[in-house]
């Protein structure tokens, strides 16, 4: 389970949440110009934070802080994105939500990208300092917590 924030191409006029709530954008093929946003912003992440390990894919990018500690993984496609931050406890330091913020920030500044929060149903941007909701990130925390106090196998 985890954080997630959807990273959008939005066209002129377009309202973020209609975009947000829409699977258009993931039958979207990958032309030479998404492409080199795709590496461009590719590029500005890893020169943000060099510990971003980079899987490149034929038709997308994908970025995972795997050495740094917090599991974030960030995926590039043609026309969308993603950010994914997992509920592991140590990911609610406040650390953690700055570099969220930052990558965040990376992301609209190097591709364009307008930043959707679906846990809030809210856009995040410089004005809000590209910050995940503490509210709900503890929230998704607590569900996980409360789904493994258990074993799946005992359910008597």
């Amino acid at each position: 389970m985890s954080y997630d924030v959807r990273l959008l191409l939005l066209q002129p006029g377009e309202d973020p949440w209609v975009a947000a709530h829409s699977d258009d954008e993931l039958d979207a093929t990958l032309s030479p110009e998404a492409k080199t946003r795709i590496d461009r912003v590719v590029d500005a992440l890893r020169t943000h934070d060099p510990d971003l390990e980079v899987v490149q894919k034929p038709a997308d990018g994908e970025l995972s802080d795997v050495s740094g500690g917090t599991g974030i993984q960030i995926a590039l496609f043609a026309a969308s994105g993603a950010l994914s931050i997992p509920f592991w406890p140590e990911n609610s330091a406040p650390e953690v939500r700055s570099k969220v913020a930052e990558y965040l920030r990376v992301l609209s500044n190097s591709g364009g990208y307008v930043v959707f929060d679906p846990q809030t149903d809210q856009v995040l941007s410089a004005e809000t300092g590209f910050a995940v909701s503490t509210v709900a990130f503890s929230a998704g925390e607590t569900m996980l917590k409360q789904a493994t106090k258990r074993p799946w196998w005992k359910f008597w």
